[in-house]
């Protein structure tokens, strides 16, 4: 039989045994810094990816905000439309009836040196203000005024509510009723 024989003898088989062991620490030791390695490259990976995805977001952040302010001006402009809008829905039935009266009371005016320089009318209350050149010219605006609140053609309870006179003109305001007409 064939027996081993111990060429080095003072190596001893525990030293033996503790190279089996370092050799299965040195494998083992491999695999655990390769896992480590791995998971180091994974984070990084996932890292960067996340970096991507916000730096994407980030531009999109930038062009839909862009777009927001482009859209903001149109919106501010949209508004202040819409709310002049609604301001002549409200005046322009007043508007045509002050234009009526304006045009009743300038053919008073036509041929004149009548000037009128405020025209306030409420419910059926008008105010008149204005000037004019000379004494006649007053007298014949006023005239016309009180003949045509004789005949109730349009205007009535004519009143002279200032008269002024200065070096050049003389200043006037009259207050009066206009009737009402009637609505078609």
């Amino acid at each position: 039989m064939a027996r081993g024989i111990n060429l080095l003898p003072e190596i001893a088989q525990e030293e033996i045994k503790s190279g089996e062991y370092k050799k299965l620490r040195n494998v083992i030791s491999f695999f655990l810094l390769s896992i480590v390695i791995l998971s180091v490259a994974v984070i990084y990976l996932y890292q960067f990816i996340l970096s991507q995805q916000a730096k994407n977001l980030s531009e999109k952040s930038g062009q839909l905000e862009a777009s927001i302010k482009v859209q903001a001006t149109k919106e501010v402009a949209a508004r202040a439309i819409n709310t002049k809008l609604t301001r002549l829905a409200t005046l322009l039935p007043q508007t045509k009836e002050n234009s009526e009266t304006l045009s009743n009371l300038l053919e008073l005016t036509i041929g004149s040196s009548v000037l009128v320089n405020q025209l306030t009318v409420s419910a059926n209350d008008v105010t008149v203000s204005g000037s004019v050149g000379a004494t006649a010219a007053a007298l014949g605006f006023f005239d016309s005024l009180l003949s045509q609140n004789r005949g109730g053609k349009n205007f009535t309870d004519v009143e002279l509510v200032s008269y002024a006179r200065n070096e050049n003109d003389i200043q006037f305001q009259l207050r009066f009723k206009e009737i009402p007409r009637k609505k078609i």
